[in-house]
């Protein structure tokens, strides 16, 4: 059985995406022939201006945070010019992240972490996939949104009925009391529902938060859930979280301003109603953002009925059709 869960809670947002020390410890790993000292400290100063939350520094490393800012300064080197969006991706076989600049279609990157996903997940089922993807607080020619792909073992590869059995140790590591306990719930609803589970909130900084649970079938929901919830009028999508678990279980996480609950909770409740044929050409009009949830629905119903219920294929009706 469905059901929202509506309430306030504190939201991290308004601090500096790095802190002083953490810059000074990137400004020192990040170097370069390529660029300048001067060009490292004016990268690292205007990445941390980005203004990210604070769980960017709490999830990331050093290192980590100056390979995003080393490839920070890449897409600011091979921009053609200021009217170019800044692009930059960085992928292995085990992790990636994208960092992709105002003007960007957000359709196009949901693509691109499906894509990455359905080819490098581990088959084996004992790691899990984390998806973060930060959208900056600020408006400049510079701004670029983050997003990171990395794949954890299980802590219990064979599953279990406990939040602590069915995570990775790098989920019990960065995300709060608050959200494990969030998670945990979504997944014993999961459990016991045949449909997706889901948890609506409002942030007090004036943000809401959609958290759906469901178990997939398909390999990931970026993409459908982008184009549900970038249908809405005048959303503005600040977060976006994936986090994968030893059941098989999908949760996913999506901030967002300009948005009601009940329009949330439409996206919730409508998206295993979507087909999972991603070369529907009705699919890709949605991926596409071209299409709304309710024509897909709409369209791919009419196309089924078009099918089965008319005259064999060689008639003029069908072809009408």
């Amino acid at each position: 059985m469905l059901r929202r869960v509506f309430r306030p809670v504190r939201a991290p947002f308004g601090s500096r995406a790095l802190s002083q020390s953490t810059a000074a410890a990137v400004r020192s790993v990040v170097k370069s022939p390529l660029f300048s000292d001067k060009a490292v400290q004016q990268a690292v100063d205007e990445f941390a201006a980005l203004n990210f939350d604070k769980s960017y520094e709490t999830h990331f490393a050093t290192g980590q945070i100056a390979a995003h800012v080393s490839g920070y300064l890449n897409a600011k080197a091979v921009r053609t010019s200021a009217a170019t969006p800044l692009d930059y991706a960085s992928e292995t076989p085990t992790g990636a992240f994208y960092l992709t600049g105002k003007g960007t279609d957000p359709h196009d990157l949901a693509k691109r972490i499906d894509a990455y996903v359905s080819r490098n997940k581990p088959k084996d089922g004992k790691s899990g996939v984390s998806v973060r993807s930060y959208a900056p607080s600020v408006d400049s020619p510079t701004a670029v949104t983050l997003t990171t792909i990395d794949f954890h073992a299980f802590r219990n590869a064979s599953g279990g009925s406990s939040l602590t059995d069915l995570c990775t140790q790098q989920f019990l590591d960065t995300r709060s009391p608050e959200a494990q306990k969030r998670y945990g719930d979504l997944l014993e609803r999961l459990g016991k529902s045949v449909h997706q589970v889901y948890d609506i909130q409002s942030a007090a900084d004036g943000s809401t938060m959609l958290t759906i649970a469901l178990q997939p079938d398909r390999d990931v929901y970026f993409t459908v859930l982008t184009a549900l919830i970038s249908n809405i009028p005048n959303v503005t999508i600040t977060k976006r979280f994936l986090e994968t678990f030893a059941n098989d279980a999908q949760v996913y996480t999506v901030y967002t301003r300009g948005t009601t609950v009940q329009e949330l909770e439409r996206a919730a409740l409508i998206i295993n109603q979507l087909p999972n044929r991603p070369t529907n050409v009705v699919s890709k009009l949605h991926a596409d953002g071209k299409l709304t949830a309710n024509e897909v629905v709409f369209g791919y119903s009419a196309i089924m009925f078009a099918y089965y219920f008319t005259p064999p294929t060689t008639s003029d009706d069908f072809r009408e059709l």
